[in-house]
């Protein structure tokens, strides 16, 4: 492995929130857009590149991270699912960065992520030389997760609704995991919310 790794981090926000009704990427909390707190999150774990994907209220939630250190991407065909919004992401990182070690994926409504989750990943993976590592909460092994560099093709190649979960499913042997607990708690419903404030 290189002496410095280079790691991004990919946000991915492009949903329409239909559970909530509104885009849940603007809730409030401590009176900042919940996006912001994820961007400015993985901007302090990586510094940079953080891409931030939209897609669905694009005009509307593209205000509360223009202005950090983030490049904002619109993928035009959010609503296939989860899949294009990494394929999205992706493309422009792989355009305007050739020399990335391994890249990190977020979404934006795990409201309890923390720095110091982000920094596990990265510690883990340089300590144990796994291509993926990604974090475990409940039953669930997903997200935020760290994929080398090797595996691109295989991001690259994600459709539809499958996400990253398929890549660490297809490649278990070459996953270590990291704890989230608190990865288990989401942005999804009016009760959701409730259970915030």
């Amino acid at each position: 492995m290189v002496e410095k790794d280079k790691i991004a981090i990919l946000i991915l926000a492009a949903g329409s929130s239909s559970r909530l009704g509104y885009p849940k990427q603007l809730v409030e909390i401590n009176d900042k857009p919940l996006l912001q707190i994820m961007a400015e999150t993985a901007i302090a774990a990586v510094g940079d590149p953080v891409v931030v994907v939209l897609g669905a209220f694009f005009d509307a939630i593209k205000p509360s991270v223009i202005h950090l250190p983030v490049y904002v991407v619109d993928n035009k065909n959010w609503e296939t699912g989860m899949g294009s919004s990494v394929v999205c992401g992706m493309e422009y990182l792989l355009k305007h960065h050739t020399d990335l070690t391994a890249v990190i994926l977020m979404v934006c409504d795990q409201y309890l992520l923390s720095l110091k989750n982000i920094k596990a990943l990265i510690k883990a993976f340089k300590r144990t030389n796994k291509k993926i590592v990604a974090s475990k909460y409940g039953d669930a092994i997903g997200v935020p997760v760290l994929i080398s560099n090797f595996f691109f093709p295989e991001l690259l190649a994600l459709n539809g609704k499958a996400g990253a979960k398929k890549i660490i499913q297809q490649y278990m042997d070459d996953t270590a995991i990291v704890e989230f607990a608190d990865g288990i708690y989401d942005l999804d419903t009016e009760n959701d919310l409730k259970n915030l404030f």
